[in-house]
């Protein structure tokens, strides 16, 4: 998502069935879920949030800079288990 977010909602628009998204539509979603749009939404980070945000720095593999090595197995693991049969690119470097 983070190379190609247009592409990427399309394909998911897709995939949950929403065809022929009109393009102020798709425009509107895509701005709503750029990382800087996210970053600021209180909703999702709220001004009172205790702890890290959830939207954290929007670069790919960052997650390593956090991960321990067993949460990291443990993921991967998890990711191969549900993530199976799903044709969207995904890169975790």
């Amino acid at each position: 998502m983070v190379e190609d977010l247009r592409a990427s909602i399309i394909k998911i628009a897709d995939f949950i069935g929403v065809h022929n998204l009109p393009s102020e539509r798709l425009e509107q979603v895509i701005q709503n879920a750029s990382f800087s749009s996210m970053k600021k939404n209180p909703i999702i980070n709220p001004p009172d949030r205790k702890g890290p945000s959830k939207v954290r720095v929007g670069k790919i593999g960052s997650w390593r800079e956090v991960f321990t090595e067993d949460q990291d197995s443990l993921f991967l693991k998890l990711h191969r288990e549900k993530i199976s049969g799903c044709d969207l690119p995904i890169r975790f470097e």
